[in-house]
């Protein structure tokens, strides 16, 4: 019986040990993906499934969707910052913002072939964008594995914890009943 508390106790302090250990190595592989930007225009070679954005069917669906001079070559961007959360003013009015809720600086240039057309303000032709949709932001979703993984241990440990109560109170119930049997026999 001492044996099984005994087997029960270490299995229970050795998944406490892996899964910390994972949890100190995992968030060091985040560094090593790739960052790959999404200001660039799907094709259709790169997946069939996705729609290709075009000047005709527009960019009203929420994947993420280059400009109009993107689209037409006249200008080409890349990121140049991280993904960080819109404010609420943002939410409410900047297109970018209204897919996932998150944008990512961009650096515009004109293509040498096609200069601007004009001067106009209106966001349209004349001004190149400064911000892009981003599906997520690396420091929240840091914070949301961090948060996972200390629930998991908490679970974990609580988990054990009740184990060894209940062998405990067991083992102590099944040496009271041999001393009531052994004490009635005599």
């Amino acid at each position: 019986m001492k044996k099984h508390f005994l087997l029960s106790t270490f299995l229970c302090y050795l998944s406490l040990l892996i899964s910390h250990t994972l949890t100190a190595t995992i968030p060091s592989q985040f560094n090593s993906i790739e960052n790959i930007s999404s200001i660039q225009s799907p094709t259709p070679s790169d997946d069939p499934t996705r729609e290709t954005i075009t000047p005709e069917n527009g960019h009203d669906n929420f994947e993420i969707s280059p400009y109009s001079c993107q689209l037409t070559g006249e200008c080409t961007c890349h990121a140049i910052g991280e993904c960080e959360p819109c404010d609420m003013a943002e939410m409410e009015s900047e297109k970018y913002c209204a897919g996932y809720g998150n944008k990512e600086p961009v650096e515009c240039n004109w293509s040498l072939n096609d200069p601007p057309h004009g001067n106009s303000t209106d966001g349209s032709k004349g001004t190149l964008p400064k911000f892009q949709s981003c599906k997520r932001v690396k420091k929240l979703e840091k914070i949301k594995y961090f948060e996972f993984q200390f629930v998991n241990m908490f679970v974990a440990f609580l988990s054990c914890a009740i184990l060894i109560y209940r062998r405990l109170k067991l083992s102590a119930d099944g040496y009271r009943k041999l001393v009531s049997r052994i004490a009635g026999n005599i």
